[in-house]
């Protein structure tokens, strides 16, 4: 399976978040969400890398990303900075959901 560049580059966005997250874990020991949230991050990260690009929320973000671009690059860093904390998506789909709703 060859993974699309838009997947690539959403798999991308979450590790890099998921390794944000862990520093956070760092920073407040206390605080067991940010680890919680990495491990989340981590988990949609290899989804994405082992997942065809479809579905319709997917198809509706990456076009979204490809005409507004820091408007979508805003929508999307928002969105993933939620997880863990206000949002647990389950898929990618889920997660793309959450970026359009986001960007509205």
């Amino acid at each position: 399976m060859e993974i699309s560049e838009e997947m690539d580059s959403l798999a991308l966005m979450l590790e890099s978040i998921a390794e944000w997250r862990r520093e956070k874990a760092r920073d407040f020991p206390e605080d067991a969400r940010n680890l919680e949230a990495a491990e989340l991050l981590e988990k949609l990260a290899a989804k994405c890398r082992n997942t065809e690009a479809e579905g319709e929320h997917f198809k509706a973000w990456s076009a979204f990303w490809e005409t507004e671009g820091y408007r979508a690059s805003e929508a999307t860093s928002s969105c993933l900075k939620e997880i863990g904390f206000h949002s647990w998506p389950s898929d990618i789909e889920d997660l793309c959901r959450n970026f359009m709703a986001e960007a509205a």
